[in-house]
């Protein structure tokens, strides 16, 4: 279900430049690192832009709704063995929301941006007529995911 919204991917880079935006330095106009976001309201003047759908499965466990400030530092996989990882060790969503953030923080400002961004991180879980308990015990259950490596790579941007 992911497709991470980066302005240097080609889809992005096109739609940007369809409405009437550019691409400078892989960032939306030269500052927004990432090509859709809530918020950001001095970039909302083109209208053209069309959302982007995704389909739910069966199969989605959870959601996972974050800024760039998670997606320099992992992959889309690395967050969702992390998240995985915590539930499997009763962690709640927002212990693991946090421990997201903390683990994404850069030890030290090396002035390359990467970890010293903000952050913001949502994760939705997928009931599916079960219980908040039962969805816990549930992904509780599962056999946990080897967890990322403990320095997260910084995927500088492109």
């Amino acid at each position: 279900m992911t497709q991470d919204h980066k302005p240097k991917h080609p889809n992005e880079h096109t739609r940007i430049k369809n409405a009437g935006g550019f691409v400078e330095n892989g960032r939306v106009n030269g500052h927004l690192a990432l090509s859709r976001a809530l918020g950001d309201l001095n970039f909302k003047s083109n209208t053209q832009l069309t959302p982007d759908r995704q389909a739910v499965t069966d199969h989605d466990e959870f959601m996972v709704l974050a800024c760039d400030g998670i997606w320099d530092c992992l992959s889309s996989q690395e967050v969702v063995d992390f998240v995985r990882f915590k539930l499997c060790n009763h962690k709640s969503l927002s212990i693991i929301c946090e421990e997201l953030m903390d683990f994404c923080l850069a030890e030290t400002d090396n002035y390359s941006g990467v970890g010293c961004d903000n952050m913001t991180v949502i994760i939705v879980a997928f009931l599916r007529k079960r219980t908040p308990k039962e969805w816990y015990d549930w992904m509780a259950s599962k056999s946990p995911p080897k967890m990322p490596n403990k320095k997260p790579i910084l995927m500088a941007p492109k």
